[in-house]
């Protein structure tokens, strides 16, 4: 049967509560002092806007290399994409890994996480990711969090230094964002906040070429152990703010396409051919699917290339047809 409860609506008070404590330290100071929302927002961030993580393939999902790189001193991206090795001197490569499903320490259920092994350690080796267009961060607070184990260098811990570059290999100031960083063979969340300096007067940012370098984890510069080490990240995020949000997973064909405005793979046989007059040689004609960051570099055995951003011509110049080789086309920062 059903009960109905009938009630004064005098019986109803709305709760209005009062705060009784103003933000403390110097975050809560700054955000006491805001003038605007767009102040505010440059010291909490945003999550409501979409697209609140700048780190790209910060989950590990898009391996377009491959999922392990080769045991050598090259610096560089060797396997997932978008992260970029510094081996400075030392030895070692990237690789995959894949969590236990119904793995609940690291949230959301990732699938994949980069694990960086230093065969031979050196200073300043480590993992990092150069987020396009540095004009985005200057004078902005940003937060950097993510999941890590493993073990440690020489020195018995890491950092984290970034670099303001505002053209292509340049170095316009590097700071240390966080020291004495130590792993073990727990999975545990880092966070590091910092205020990205401003540009000095007089120095020019070139459009297509800044970048701001993130370190994760390196070996510190004082330390220079040879020792092996090797650690596992995963979820790893940078946002506007100063407080860690919620890891943004982003639709796979969103990050490959995102992926792909830096590199981009043709595999072997993947198209039709378009005979020429010239000894009916293959030709090529292929659009990319994202415009890519600058015209790159292409690499295709047996076909001689041009490439733009938007897409690459070529011709088979060893006169034999219907064979399209692998295709590289490179346009990192």
């Amino acid at each position: 049967m059903p009960i109905t409860v009938k009630r004064s609506a005098s019986s109803y008070r709305k709760s209005n509560p009062q705060p009784t404590d103003s933000p403390v330290g110097a975050y809560g100071a700054k955000l006491m002092a805001a003038q605007n929302a767009a102040q505010i927002s440059s010291l909490v961030g945003s999550s409501g806007s979409g697209f609140k993580n700048h780190i790209i393939n910060g989950d590990f999902r898009v391996w377009m290399r491959g999922i392990q790189g080769g045991t050598n001193t090259t610096s560089g991206i060797d396997s997932a994409d978008r992260w970029w090795i510094n081996k400075s001197s030392g030895t070692g490569y990237g690789k995959q890994f894949t969590f236990t499903r119904g793995d609940a320490v690291v949230p959301g259920n990732p699938t994949h996480g980069f694990e960086l092994v230093a065969t031979i350690g050196n200073n300043n080796m480590g993992l990092l990711q150069k987020i396009e267009d540095v004009r985005a961060f200057l004078g902005r607070y940003v937060t950097l969090s993510f999941w890590a184990k493993g073990t440690n260098p020489g020195g018995g811990c890491f950092r984290s230094s970034w670099i303001r570059s505002y053209a292509s290999a340049n170095n316009n100031g590097e700071w240390v964002v966080a020291d004495n960083i130590v792993l073990n063979d727990q999975w545990q969340f880092f966070s590091f906040t910092t205020k990205v300096p401003n540009k000095s007067t007089g120095e020019t940012i070139v459009d297509n070429e800044s970048y701001l370098w993130v370190d994760i984890l390196r070996q510190p510069g004082s330390d220079t152990s040879t020792n092996p080490w090797q650690y596992q990240i995963a979820n790893v995020q940078l946002e506007y703010g100063i407080q860690p949000t919620e890891f943004e997973f982003r639709p796979l064909s969103v990050e490959h396409k995102m992926c792909q405005r830096y590199y981009y793979l043709i595999r072997t046989n993947a198209t039709s051919y378009l005979p020429t007059t010239d000894g009916g040689r293959s030709r090529l004609v292929w659009s990319f699917p994202s415009e890519m960051r600058v015209a790159p570099s292409g690499s295709m055995a047996n076909y001689t290339l041009s490439t733009t951003k938007d897409g690459v011509t070529g011709y088979e110049s060893n006169n034999q047809t219907n064979t399209l080789f692998e295709g590289t086309f490179d346009a990192e920062l």
